[in-house]
């Protein structure tokens, strides 16, 4: 659930460049509720009454630095393409004014259709456990705290947006995988993720072939699934160091940063990031299998049983 701002109670004045909260606003009885479901999300007025249900999707976020320095997100959510929320990433001061700050440049080399098959890239809506509760991945932003399997929470430093265009290769475009593939609530609903995503998988068998009692499988050597036809958004997560974090209820691997993936960022990003993340990234979170070690072990295992990690 998230708590935010009705749109009214927030103001730009454009010549200033300035955002500011009503002066009569009170925190303690006006804040409303989005809460996400599984047909959708419900916004709630400050009494728990519906004031709309609908698709939500969050806008790009400006960057506010408040009187006293500090630096804050603004996002507006829209409802069924309706602007209806404010969040930000700290309350605001009633009549207090925040300046627009100059936003980074976002813009990156954009991957072609082979390169985002082989990322760990998942699809629009896929639910991310973070310290607010599941999370759509798109609604994801850097300084999020996001729940990893071996580290507790850790902030995200870049969300990455793929796009893979509407006639890319079959063998490039993301697998659309059903609720309950692996097993039930595994994962929780319909996913779409591209081929090359780590799929964490845990068993006796790892453990007594390799010394590894969790490893990673790529999602296409590990099932079958038709691929998601059409122009489709997917998005990457990258960490201090590669991360394994919740999807749909699966346990997945994030990005192992490398020179391939640090060609897809801003050029200020990647000359800020590379000499912090060179060395904590030269090992993945967990190794990975070859697809014929893949097979063996799904084949090792009954096929009613659960091969991947709980």
């Amino acid at each position: 659930m998230q708590v935010g701002y009705p749109v009214s109670a927030l103001s730009l004045d454009p010549q200033r460049g300035v955002w500011s909260l009503s002066p009569d606003f009170d925190p303690g009885t006006m804040l409303w509720h989005l809460v996400q479901g599984e047909d959708g999300a419900e916004l709630r007025d400050a009494l728990g009454c519906t004031v709309t249900r609908g698709t939500a999707s969050a806008d790009l976020p400006q960057l506010l630095c408040s009187l006293d320095g500090r630096v804050l997100r603004l996002e507006r959510i829209d409802i069924d393409g309706l602007p209806s929320l404010f969040v930000t990433s700290e309350p605001l001061v009633p009549g207090a004014d925040y300046a627009v700050l100059p936003q980074p440049s976002t813009a990156g080399r954009a991957a072609g259709p082979a390169e985002i098959a082989r990322l760990p890239a998942l699809g629009p809506g896929t639910m991310i456990a973070t310290a607010d509760g599941p999370q759509p991945i798109d609604w994801l932003r850097p300084g999020d705290m996001i729940l990893t399997r071996d580290n507790g929470l850790k902030p995200l430093l870049w969300l990455g947006h793929h796009v893979m265009p509407l006639r890319a290769p079959t063998s490039s475009r993301p697998l659309r995988i059903a609720a309950a593939a692996f097993g039930p609530t595994h994962p929780e609903h319909e996913t779409i993720a591209s081929p090359g995503l780590g799929i964490l998988l845990a068993g006796a068998e790892l453990k007594f072939w390799f010394t590894e009692g969790e490893m990673f499988g790529r999602l296409a050597e590990i099932c079958t699934a038709p691929h998601a036809e059409g122009r489709q958004s997917l998005y990457t997560l990258l960490f201090e160091a590669p991360e394994i974090v919740l999807a749909n209820g699966i346990w997945v691997g994030s990005v192992q940063f490398d020179a391939a993936y640090a060609a897809l960022l801003p050029a200020e990003l990647r000359a800020n990031l590379r000499p912090h993340l060179d060395a904590a990234h030269v090992h993945p979170a967990r190794s990975w299998l070859e697809r014929w070690e893949v097979e063996m072990f799904c084949r090792a295992r009954n096929a009613r049983r659960r091969v991947i990690a709980a």
